[in-house]
């Protein structure tokens, strides 16, 4: 049985990793899982800006959308980050929340998605795309 760990890294993260698996199967489950953290990244560096509150004094810069990372840390364990951070302090986990999927502000809650409950919610399109790619690969 492959086991999947999902790991929230610091305080803005995720690492995903895979427990003991055949060698062959490995290169084409670290290609998919490779994919998957990718596409995250991507897709929260595009999420759109919640509209300005009312008196709002904050000007955006931009880091934050800019501050989504992605990559392979080993063979089938790789993370998603937030590294946005203002004078030196990194600040995503205020704006989608900390490794529980807690800590976000108030002023960001249900303006930005917490991220660890959106993580969570597309492990099963992970799940079915490693699925897919091992029955592939063995047949």
């Amino acid at each position: 049985m492959i086991t999947i760990t999902s790991t929230v890294l610091g305080l803005s993260g995720a690492e995903l990793k895979f427990g003991a698996m055949p060698g062959r199967i490995k290169e084409g489950t670290d290609k998919v899982l490779g994919n998957f953290v990718s596409t995250v990244a991507r897709e929260n560096r595009s999420q759109k800006y919640p509209p300005e509150l009312p008196n709002q004094r904050y000007v955006r810069t931009g880091r934050f959308g800019r501050g989504w990372t992605s990559g392979r840390i080993t063979q089938n364990r790789h993370y998603i980050d937030n590294t946005a951070s203002a004078r030196g302090r990194l600040y995503a986990r205020y704006v989608v929340g900390n490794s529980e999927g807690g800590g976000q502000a108030r002023i960001h809650q249900g303006r930005w998605r917490v991220f660890r409950k959106d993580l969570d919610a597309r492990l099963p399109k992970l799940v079915k795309e490693l699925d897919d790619e091992i029955k592939r690969i063995s047949q």
